[in-house]
């Protein structure tokens, strides 16, 4: 499984670096992307003549594609985030590696970016009264 390194600017505005693995299907799309399709230079995501997308242009592009969806109240895109925190837990990924994934370092911050999605908390209500 291929890895991708994530550069984070936390919340003391020093840059972080961590592995996780990537989806082989995200690898297949990413490497079609860089072979086919990248304008060149060091930014993986980027615009035309490989600048890289502002904070602007990040918010409308995802502003226009959540735009007309049950999305459309979600605030922005770190919202996913969340979601892909919320999601491994509902898989049963074990926390130590959601942690590692995230860079939780902390109970607060696991508290955070966890959410239990409703069907999920009645799963488990009825998995312990019936």
């Amino acid at each position: 499984m291929a890895q991708f390194l994530a550069a984070i600017d936390n919340r003391s505005r020093e840059m972080t670096f961590r592995a996780v693995p990537m989806a082989r299907a995200l690898g297949r799309v990413l490497r079609a992307w860089l072979d086919e399709n990248h304008p060149g230079g060091p930014y993986t995501l980027c615009g035309q003549g490989g600048r890289p997308f502002t904070r602007q242009m990040m918010t409308k592009a995802f502003r226009s594609a959540v735009k007309e969806s049950p999305w459309q109240v979600v605030q922005g895109y770190h919202v996913l985030r969340h979601s892909f925190a919320s999601n491994c837990a509902l898989k049963g990924v074990d926390q130590r590696v959601i942690d590692s994934w995230m860079g939780h370092q902390t109970e607060a911050m696991r508290r955070r970016y966890r959410h239990l999605f409703p069907e999920q908390e009645q799963m488990a209500m009825r998995s312990v009264f019936g």
